[in-house]
C-alpha cells in the first residue's frame, strides 16, 4: 500500500477553490455492498458556482471509496492513484468532515466622553477573524442613536461605507485569518438633548462564512452628553432707583447678554419680579399689581414702597433656556428708597 497520501477536509457537502475559477463540490451517498452500508464520496466540477457537471465516485473500483469513520469523527480514506501504463497503488489519507468557519468579533469606543452637543462624537468599530478560515462577505451594522445625526464614515481595508441617514453599514468582502479592520463613524450631537443624557449606541458583524462563535458579534458602548445652560452676563436696567414713590407704574428696561455653545430657541428667556415687600402691605397704599412684566426686556413697576420701612428693592430674574430644556438665572434690582437720602 502506497503512502504519503495528503489529508483531506471537506463537509457534507463541500465546496473546494480551485485556482482555475472552478469548484469541485465533494458529498456523500450511501453505497451497499456485501450487505454493508458504506458512505461514498461523490464530486462534481463547476465554473459557476451554481451548476455542477456529471458526478463521479472517488474510490479505489470506481464505486468507492473505502471509508471507516474513526472514533475521533474523522474518516479512513482509501484510495487509488496511477494509470495502467505506471501501475496503481492505494494510498490512504484522513478526511476531516467541517465547514469553514470564522470566529469574528467586534469592539467598539466612542470619543469624546462625556461629548458637549453640537460637536461631534466618534465611534471606533475594530473587527477581528479570528479563524480558523477567512471571512466572506462581511457587513458591519451600526444604527447611530437618535440623538446624534451622521457626519461621516471611513473603513480601511476593501470597507466600503453604505446605508441611510443614521443607518450605517460596510461592506468587506474578505477578512483574512488573524486580520484587523477599523472602521470610523462620526456623528454630530444634537442641540436638543438635555444635559446629562445617556447615549446609547451598538455594533454588529455578520458574514457569508459561518461564525461558530456569536456572542461576539456585536459590541455597547454609552456616552455622556454634555449640555450647559446659557451663559447670562452683564444684566442691567434703565431705572435702578425709582422716585418720587407717587404710586406710579413706571416703565423699566432690561438689558443683558446671553450666550449658549448652541442657537437659542425663539422666546428663550423671560423675566420674573419679586419684591421685599408685600404687594399691598401696611403704608404705601391701595393700588396693584405692583408690577408688571412686559415682555423679555422690558418691565412695569410701581413706584412705591411703606412709609414704615427702609425701602423697596423690586428684584427682577432673568432666566433663559436652551433646546435641551437646561436653564440659568441671572437678576438685577431696582430700589425704591425710604427717602430720597437713603438711595
Amino acid at each position: 500500500m502506497g503512502t504519503g497520501a495528503s489529508d483531506y477536509s471537506a463537509e457534507q457537502p463541500h465546496a473546494l477553490q480551485r485556482g482555475n475559477g472552478c469548484a469541485t463540490l465533494f458529498f456523500y451517498s450511501t453505497h451497499y455492498q456485501d450487505n454493508f452500508t458504506l458512505p461514498r464520496l461523490r464530486y462534481g466540477t463547476s465554473t459557476d458556482g451554481v451548476t455542477f457537471d456529471a458526478l463521479y465516485s472517488l474510490g479505489i473500483d470506481g464505486n468507492g471509496p473505502d471509508i471507516v469513520r474513526l472514533h475521533d469523527g474523522t474518516y479512513l480514506l482509501y484510495y487509488d492513484v496511477g494509470t495502467e501504463t505506471t501501475g496503481f497503488s492505494i494510498r490512504v489519507g484522513r478526511l476531516t468532515l467541517r465547514t469553514e468557519a470564522a470566529d469574528l468579533s467586534i469592539a467598539k469606543s466612542d470619543a469624546p466622553d462625556p461629548v458637549q452637543t453640537r460637536t461631534d462624537l466618534t465611534y471606533t468599530l475594530t473587527i477581528h477573524n479570528d479563524g480558523p478560515d477567512d471571512a466572506m462577505d462581511v457587513t458591519v451594522v451600526d444604527t447611530l442613536p437618535p440623538q446624534t445625526i451622521f457626519r461621516a464614515c471611513a473603513a480601511d481595508g476593501d470597507g466600503i461605507c453604505g446605508g441611510i441617514n443614521n443607518n450605517r453599514t460596510v461592506e468587506f468582502g474578505t477578512i483574512p485569518v488573524g486580520a484587523l479592520r477599523t472602521v470610523s463613524l462620526r456623528a454630530t450631537v444634537l442641540c436638543g438633548v438635555a444635559d446629562g443624557t445617556v447615549i446609547n449606541n451598538t455594533a454588529s458583524v455578520t458574514a457569508a462564512t459561518l461564525d461558530p462563535d456569536s456572542l461576539n458579534d456585536s459590541a455597547f458602548v454609552t456616552t455622556t452628553a454634555s449640555n450647559p445652560p446659557p451663559a447670562i452676563t452683564d444684566a442691567a436696567v434703565d431705572k435702578s432707583v425709582l422716585w418720587p414713590p407717587d404710586h406710579r407704574l413706571e416703565d423699566v428696561v432690561i438689558d443683558y447678554d446671553v450666550t449658549d455653545n448652541c442657537p437659542l430657541p425663539v422666546d428663550s428667556c423671560s423675566l420674573s419680579v419679586s419684591s421685599n415687600e408685600p404687594e399691598d402691605g401696611l403704608g404705601d397704599g391701595d393700588l396693584s399689581p405692583d408690577w408688571e412684566v412686559v415682555d423679555a426686556g422690558h418691565v412695569r413697576l410701581r413706584a412705591e414702597r411703606s412709609g414704615l420701612g427702609s425701602g423697596r428693592v423690586y428684584t427682577i430674574a432673568i432666566t433663559c433656556t436652551d433646546l435641551g430644556g437646561d436653564a440659568s438665572t441671572a437678576t438685577t434690582a431696582v430700589l425704591v428708597p425710604h427717602s430720597l437720602g437713603a438711595k
